[in-house]
């Protein structure tokens, strides 16, 4: 199996959220290699947003129902003992919904890491670059990654939720 799909199953298998995207397992796909078996979810807040003539108009409270789920997985994630898992590529293309529109989870963990594995390698240095650039926060730049990325990250989909378009480029 690929190191990066060990990675992201090792993960996805600690979390049991309601507002992060549970992974199942994994399985051989003849031709492709390793993949992720995740639990069934519909669009994501970037095909919602981006598609205004589908959904020309979102409820404010289905928006705040949104940002609420997302801030409740992000602290989930860095609540976690003995580590906390920063995303790193938190965005509305990695945000499901599920039942309707209604619940929003998290996904797409292939870059999160732990905190400790982050400051304890060179991989800060060579590689703090993971992610989307359009929100990413500046210090991520240098290598310099915590939660407090994840937090700037939020904002950026926060501002695109609250403005109803999904405007960045990923």
């Amino acid at each position: 199996m690929c190191d990066q799909i060990e990675q992201e199953l090792a993960l996805g298998i600690q979390l049991n959220h309601i507002n992060l995207v549970k992974i199942q397992s994994w399985v051989e796909v003849p031709g492709n290699g390793p993949s992720l078996v995740l639990e069934l979810a519909g669009l994501s807040v970037h095909a919602v947003l981006d598609n205004s003539e589908r959904n020309p108009s979102l409820p404010w409270t289905m928006r705040v129902k949104w940002l609420q789920d997302i801030t409740r997985g992000i602290v989930e994630l860095h609540a976690l003992l003995p580590r906390s898992i920063i995303h790193r590529d938190l965005k509305a293309a990695n945000i499901m919904l599920m039942k309707d529109l209604i619940v929003a989870k998290i996904t797409d963990f292939r870059v999160a890491m732990t905190i400790d594995t982050f400051r304890s390698t060179s991989f800060a240095a060579s590689s703090g670059v993971a992610g989307t650039m359009s929100f990413k926060a500046p210090e991520t730049i240098d290598g310099q990654c915590s939660e407090k990325s994840d937090v700037y990250a939020f904002a950026v989909t926060g501002f695109e939720v609250c403005k109803g378009q999904y405007h960045m480029r990923t």
